[in-house]
């Protein structure tokens, strides 16, 4: 490209960026929450909620348009920044200085077990793999890559035999998604309910364009051709299949689909756009404080009853925990609830600096415990995630001028003329493919979706990796639901602004399932490389290459270079007796979302699973966030 061509990008660039200002496509919404942030919070707070993702946002919103006065405290800020909203962006906003926590954690104790890992890091932070999580108004749903695939039913209904509770049902469950989401590809009442889908709901939704976009370059549409004959059948249009009908769900279908994504109109749909829309519907009701960081839940006086937080108002700087300006020491009270949803590492870490966790853990940490509860910080999950790269004959033409924002950039020139119908517009997935690793499974299992680029997971730098090579494609297979629960959060420290010590306890032998993670991840692998083989459009595969074949190589590269980035069940419900006594020990909640032992104290997020809801994690959080919305109302009008 000559200097002249991008002298004139450059100002294309510029002048799209001003005219999407007026087009309300670059973030504006701190705006809001400046305008609302210099408001005093009233006297009689009725509710106050720890977290602004994927479980305190809706939940916040939904008290707060039923009536009662609801506070968020969210540690991060509300900036407005062009890498949330634009979806093709999605890898720069994970990693973001403005928005990210370095979190480093631990895939294995065995050390060099876990410096076999390609991700593996030692740098001022610490040791350990780099693990994404967003500091800013709508947690990790303004980070994530909007994948928005319903989760697997069997898991509902276990909670709903576990507790005696028909509202956990599976077909009750549905209705929640059908009241969150906003399917932009509904075009009637009828046709809504006959598939299951929601017309009205905050959460817009829509089938990734990346297919069709992609299938316009004629040199891919063999591999295109060969994709569809391998996995559906050359009769079979996947391409128009519904992954989130409650047919295809129900009956466990194994089909290859166009991904849904949570963007509208080229731009992301989530909760912080939820959030800071409702600030203008409920000004009375709904306040919000950024860069407010909860070091401790407090309590009455000689009692287990919560009566609010204490908090310290300061702007963290672009490092774990560190924080810029002086630091001011406040504390909210709550009439009738606190709400923990700060998710799988947070909210066990603040239940355990209150008091509340394993007596002795908290004892060795010098802080006073206050009820004994052994299950906080237990049972941490998360998926299981493996790629496959394969190099191309040619470009990749959907990618091929793309600089992911270093200017001049032609696709987000692109971009900011037509969203909905650029390559920035959308997620990038190509397509998605749910499969069993076992036929007996009740469920799918395996999620595994195409992108184009060089995409390993998650380390420092992975976001500019991506694209640096415009002639590769990535397939990803994830394990949505594994049989390994030994991971574990616990605190470093009493400091509240130490990151927790989290150990996820890969593969670990001797827990329930090891054995079949590993073994539905090699089948997994096998069939991302089946995808690719005999191809004419590929050249070879680069990951995980020629060097590693047969079973056990593969299965050694799986344990070696597997990730997640769903973490979860550090809190798991239960179920609770009428007299008060939990069938299981370990239980930290009850199947309101109350913790054991304490009054007017929930916790509503990842954690609160008892085990891992399958395959993608937001679209289950934001279902129990609507479940829990309905379960405090009831209690709030009962006392």
């Amino acid at each position: 490209m000559s200097s002249n061509q991008g002298k004139i990008s450059r100002r294309r660039v510029l002048q799209g960026l001003g005219a999407a200002t007026g087009l309300g496509l670059v973030d504006n919404y701190a705006k809001a929450v400046e305008k609302f942030a210099s408001r005093p919070l009233p006297q009689n707070l009725d509710y106050i909620i720890v977290g602004s993702g994927a479980g305190g946002g809706p939940l916040a919103v939904n008290l707060a348009k039923a009536g009662f006065r609801v506070l968020v405290l969210e540690a991060g800020g509300a900036e407005k920044n062009m890498n949330i909203v634009t979806p093709g962006l999605h890898a720069n906003s994970t990693e973001d200085k403005g928005l990210m926590w370095n979190y480093l954690v631990n895939h294995y104790k065995d050390k060099d077990q876990q410096k076999r890992d390609t991700k593996y890091v030692e740098n001022s932070l610490g040791k350990g793999i780099w693990y994404p999580r967003a500091k800013t108004l709508g947690g990790c749903t303004a980070h994530n890559a909007m994948i928005t695939v319903y989760p697997n039913r069997h898991i509902f209904d276990e909670i709903a035999s576990m507790s005696d509770d028909s509202t956990w049902s599976a077909d009750n469950m549905r209705n929640y998604f059908m009241r969150l989401e906003r399917n932009r590809y509904i075009d009637s009442a009828a046709k809504a309910r006959r598939t299951g889908h929601g017309k009205n709901g905050w959460l817009s939704t829509e089938r990734s364009k990346t297919f069709s976009i992609f299938a316009k370059d004629s040199r891919l549409i063999g591999y295109l051709q060969g994709v569809k004959e391998l996995n559906d059948g050359p009769g079979d249009a996947f391409i128009n299949k519904d992954a989130n009908s409650k047919y295809a769900i129900k009956i466990g279908e194994e089909k290859g689909y166009r991904v849904p994504m949570a963007v509208n109109s080229g731009r992301r749909s989530g909760v912080r756009e939820h959030l800071l829309n409702s600030l203008e519907k409920y000004p009375n009701n709904l306040f919000i404080r950024t860069h407010a960081h909860v070091t401790k839940v407090l309590f009455e006086d000689g009692t287990n009853n919560a009566i609010g937080v204490e908090y310290v108002e300061r702007k963290p700087s672009n490092s774990l925990f560190t924080w810029a300006g002086d630091k001011v020491k406040r504390r909210a009270l709550a009439k009738k609830e606190t709400i923990l949803a700060g998710g799988a590492f947070n909210s066990p870490q603040l239940l355990m600096l209150s008091g509340i966790g394993p007596a002795d853990h908290l004892r060795s940490m010098g802080i006073t415990p206050r009820v004994d509860l052994p299950g906080v910080g237990e049972n941490l999950q998360d998926k299981y995630e493996v790629t496959v790269v394969s190099e191309l004959v040619e470009d990749i033409r959907l990618i091929k001028e793309c600089t992911f924002g270093e200017l001049p950039d032609p696709c987000l020139s692109r971009y900011l003329v037509d969203p909905a119908g650029s390559a920035y517009g959308h997620n990038g997935v190509l397509l998605g493919f749910r499969r069993k690793s076992d036929p007996s499974l009740p469920a799918p299992d395996l999620f595994i979706f195409g992108i184009p680029g060089d995409f390993r997971g998650y380390y420092p730098g992975y976001s500019k990796s991506i694209g640096t090579h415009k002639n590769r494609i990535t397939w990803a297979v994830l394990r949505g639901q594994n049989g390994n629960r030994a991971g574990t959060v616990r605190l470093k420290s009493k400091d509240p602004f130490a990151a927790p010590e989290i150990d996820f306890n890969y593969f670990e032998e001797g827990t329930p399932g090891w054995k079949n993670d590993l073994n539905a991840m090699y089948k997994g692998v096998e069939f991302a490389r089946n995808v690719h083989r005999g191809r004419r459009e590929v050249r070879k595969e680069i990951w995980p290459g020629s060097k590693v074949q047969g079973e056990a190589a593969l299965k050694e590269h799986i344990r070696n270079e597997a990730w997640g980035h769903h973490a979860s069940c550090s809190n798991k419900l239960g179920a609770t007796r009428s007299n008060g006594e939990r069938d299981d020990d370990m239980a930290v909640l009850d199947h309101k979302f109350r913790v054991n032992g304490v009054n007017n104290l929930r916790v509503v997020d990842a954690s609160s699973f008892p085990k891992m809801p399958g395959l993608f994690i937001a679209t289950p959080i934001y279902m129990i966030s609507e479940k829990a919305s309905d379960v405090i109302l009831q209690d709030a009008r009962k006392g």
